[in-house]
């Protein structure tokens, strides 16, 4: 995968096709699942970008963290190049994409965005852990990336295979509020995305085991 990807690396104009590929590689790792939910392939993907964010930011400007702590004792971060990245509605954002995708497969009406993010932060402030929109998934979005992430965190090492990578991971959110086989609207897929993006790019990925970082 790793290979893979610096192949596109130096082709900006190939990001669309990484995107693609980075999807297709979360159906893969959750289709050969024996049981999988519909948020599943939402959750893995979207908590890639959220990591991906998050550890773009400890690479390029680590001096915008504030650390807060739960009510039941799990520190979190916040940044606010992090939460501008995810949710804002603006050109290369995952929100921008999401609301697009989401238009495109159909949707009568555009996610709540405002709700989502005062729902995923209520739940960092209660308890250090993920909102999930009412959907229930077969493990953590931790657990359902692991396998994914584990191949892409050494590109976030170099600039150019960030942005690229950025790129890709919201173009592989978009493919997946539109993919049937998880049985969500595209509305509810959207606003599970964003979510649990959230959640990823809060959480205090410095720990050990595969979220650590590697700074």
């Amino acid at each position: 995968m790793a290979g893979h990807v610096h192949d596109h690396a130096v082709a900006p104009d190939a990001a669309p096709d990484l995107g693609l590929a980075l999807f297709q590689l979360a159906v893969r790792e959750i289709d050969t699942r024996i049981a999988n939910k519909p948020g599943d392939l939402i959750a893995t993907l979207a908590y890639l970008t959220g990591r991906i964010v998050q550890r773009t930011a400890f690479r390029d400007a680590p001096n915008g963290f504030t650390i807060d702590q739960s009510a039941n004792g799990v520190l979190f971060l916040r940044h606010d190049w992090v939460t501008v990245k995810l949710g804002a509605l603006r050109s290369g954002s995952l929100a921008s994409v999401l609301v697009d995708a989401s238009v495109l497969a159909g949707a009568r009406a555009f996610p709540n965005f405002g709700s989502v993010r005062q729902d995923a932060f209520e739940a960092m402030q209660r308890r250090g852990s993920f909102d999930l929109r009412g959907n229930s998934l077969t493990s953590s979005p931790e657990e359902l990336a692991g396998e994914i992430q584990s191949d892409i965190d050494g590109l976030l090492f170099d600039a150019d295979d960030r942005t690229l990578l950025l790129k890709a991971s919201n173009i592989a959110c978009g493919h997946a509020v539109s993919y049937a086989r998880h049985r969500l609207a595209a509305v509810e897929a959207a606003e599970l995305a964003l979510s649990v993006a959230y959640y990823a790019g809060w959480i205090d990925q410095r720990k050990s085991g595969r979220s650590q970082l590697r700074s």
